[in-house]
């Protein structure tokens, strides 16, 4: 299928499941780091997560015949991955100690328009279509969205650094993707 075309057939399918799991994994994410923060700490609780992660992607991609990384693929891995835990990630689980989870997520999602703003300073502005797309779903999210109290108004900075950071971690693997180094956040 082109990058521009529309699926056909029973692609509508895969379209719809995939959508599916994407809101309920994403969607409930925020609020499994809201609980597992009542009894881990953020860093290790977010440090297993990545692990975890990190760990089933491997096994699966070996398993089915992909090779090792290499030195320099580890080495990128280990920039992106640290900048998306210690400040990414991290930011996010440990402004959830203090902030709503619905909150959260909403500013999560900023990264998506933070994305698009920063394509466009680039010279790569999003077609209308993709306006569209952007304002859907951040509009969903923000359509779950609670009241803020003074204290979730605090905590929001070290959200948004989060944010700040996880744009750095793509523009990392995004360069080291332009240098002919297959990206491993991809």
């Amino acid at each position: 299928m082109r990058a521009n075309s529309l699926p056909t057939g029973g692609g509508w399918a895969g379209v719809v499941a995939a959508l599916a799991a994407v809101y309920v994994v994403w969607g409930s994410t925020y609020l499994a780091i809201r609980i597992a923060l009542e009894g881990i700490p953020p860093f290790l609780m977010a440090g297993v997560r990545f692990l975890a992660a990190g760990g089933v992607l491997f096994v699966f991609l070996w398993l089915r015949g992909a090779p090792a990384p290499s030195a320099r693929q580890w080495r990128s891995a280990a920039l992106v991955g640290g900048l998306l835990l210690l400040g990414g990630n991290g930011g996010v689980v440990v402004a959830e100690q203090w902030v709503a989870s619905g909150l959260a997520a909403l500013a999560v999602a900023t990264v998506a328009l933070w994305s698009a703003l920063f394509a466009g300073l680039w010279g790569q502005w999003p077609r209308r279509l993709e306006w569209v797309g952007l304002a859907v779903g951040f509009g969903g999210v923000a359509l779950g969205g609670e009241t803020i109290s003074a204290s979730e108004w605090a905590a929001l900075p070290v959200i948004l650094a989060g944010v700040a950071i996880v744009m750095v971690g793509h523009a990392r693997a995004a360069a080291a993707a332009d240098d002919g180094h297959e990206s491993v956040s991809s």
